[in-house]
């Protein structure tokens, strides 16, 4: 036997003996109907408490579907990953004031707690939270009637809005998923949810026709993203795209540099603009260098995620 086989062994045999050491309600967390159990670990006792009450809400984020992103009729499926994503944050940062501290283990520098949660105690917490959402979504619902632009109203308070629903969505689940009645919640989010969609359906902003319908269709992505009406003609207000091309050699390359004006209309009037600047270049023509600008551009507005258009609409 070699001298790194011995030392392997050792390992391995004092690995299985701390192993062997740990108290088996480390190794199988109890269950139970009516409450949750989760094993805490940290460098002292508070902080194993605290990771097995954030432990205790992971189980139940992982349990819920995260039913927001099937409604379609208020977002797009990126938007709905990140309030997916928000919302698991939240629910595991949810303070829990109520729970007992049934176990604790010390081995070397590492600390280990078990703790439950009483299911009905835990419940309470949650409907206290959606209690209070749903009066902070009903109170700045309220405030568009007294908004001047319903558009610029939607489009700044929006992703508050949602996140606040999606909130609610997962709240429900969990509810559900402890088995208490949802039916009172379950009314107020379909009600919510009603609002909101009549909301999102009568803001609109609509692109005017350009010669490059690719650079229009661009900006209607970015429109539709927003969770706006992007097909309206008629719409109060508008989105108008005037473009200016310059030509020049420099260096034997044929260089286009391409300024596009962006006015954000109301009743036809401008009431906003912002520039945005693009160049292409070619070794073969200008007509090249010019199909090579404002594929750049367009590439450029599809990866701003939107912000030129929440930029002039909060001007």
């Amino acid at each position: 036997m070699t001298n790194l086989q011995r030392i392997l062994i050792c390992l391995l045999l004092c690995c299985e003996a701390a192993h062997a050491e740990l108290p088996e309600w480390i190794l199988f967390p109890p269950s139970s109907d009516t409450a949750l159990f989760a094993i805490g670990e940290g460098t002292t006792l508070q902080q194993a408490n605290d990771v097995a009450l954030k432990n205790i809400l992971g189980q139940l984020r992982t349990h819920i579907s995260g039913g927001f992103s099937q409604r379609q009729s208020l977002v797009n499926d990126a938007f709905a990953e990140y309030i997916n994503q928000s919302v698991s944050s939240s629910i595991e940062s949810l303070p829990i004031s109520q729970y007992n501290k049934l176990k604790n283990h010390q081995e070397g520098d590492t600390f280990f707690s078990l703790v439950s949660v009483d299911k009905k105690q835990l419940a309470d917490t949650f409907r206290s939270e959606l209690t209070s959402n749903f009066y902070q979504l009903q109170k700045s619902l309220k405030t568009t009637n007294t908004a001047a632009s319903k558009l610029e109203w939607w489009v700044a308070n929006r992703a508050t809005l949602l996140e606040q629903f999606g909130t609610n969505v997962r709240y429900i689940e969990i509810l559900d998923l402890l088995s208490q009645p949802t039916s009172k919640y379950t009314e107020l989010l379909n009600t919510t949810e009603g609002q909101l969609a009549d909301i999102q359906q009568s803001v609109c902003l609509y692109v005017l026709p350009h010669e490059n319908e690719n650079l229009r269709l661009a900006f209607r992505r970015q429109i539709v993203d927003m969770g706006l009406s992007a097909d309206n003609a008629q719409c109060e207000y508008t989105l108008a795209l005037q473009d200016q091309l310059q030509q020049r050699e420099l260096f034997g390359q044929h260089v286009a540099s391409l300024a596009l004006d962006i006015r954000l209309q109301q009743r036809k009037q401008s009431i906003a603009s912002e520039i945005v600047n693009e160049t292409g270049r070619s070794m073969q023509n200008k007509g090249n260098a010019s199909i090579a600008a404002y594929q750049r551009l367009i590439a450029k507005i599809e990866a701003d995620n939107g912000s030129i258009l929440t930029n002039l609409l909060t001007q």
